[in-house]
């Protein structure tokens, strides 16, 4: 029992000790990674505390979804356009991850923007290049955008009533 005891704590201070990850310490010593976490959550609690802390402020897990990053961020993140999402709206990672993958307008899925109310700068959803620059040239304006419905289906009347069947 002392030698299993002396054992988990060689485990965890390795971990709490270097920067080698959950994963490297227990591949090293042939455990289990939620043993290493346990067992330096128990056997030296204030310096696992720091550890983490120290990793997160060294940049070693990404800063969104906290897998192992070399950098502030990692390029999955990046690539998903999730960094600037995040720092410009403030969205968590259950936002990111649960947004919508076509435009809420028209259902395409290509050149999707995040849009965002221009006066409040809050996070609205996700719009499709068009949909999103169309809103725009009517200046979020409602009244506009509904006098623009009427104009488009007058004349679409208009020519439907002309056009011989």
């Amino acid at each position: 029992m002392a030698y299993e005891i002396e054992f988990r704590k060689e485990v965890a201070y390795e971990f709490v000790s270097t920067d080698l990850t959950l994963k490297q310490v227990a591949e090293k010593f042939k455990v289990t990674l939620g043993s290493v976490r346990n067992w330096a959550q128990q056997y030296f609690p204030e310096q696992y505390a720091s550890s983490l802390t120290y990793r997160v402020q060294s940049n070693k897990f990404c800063g969104i979804c906290g897998k192992l990053s070399t950098g502030k961020h990692c390029p999955t993140c990046h690539s998903k356009g999730w960094v600037e999402a995040r720092e410009t709206y403030g969205l968590s990672y259950f936002e990111l991850v649960t947004m919508p993958s076509a435009c809420e307008i028209c259902g395409s899925t290509e050149k999707l923007h995040i849009d965002h109310d221009h006066d409040t700068g809050k996070y609205r959803g996700i719009l499709c290049h068009h949909c999103n620059v169309g809103i725009g040239m009517f200046d979020e304006n409602i009244n506009k955008m509904e006098k623009g419905i009427k104009y488009i289906k007058l004349h679409r009347k208009n020519i439907q009533e002309k056009t011989p069947e």
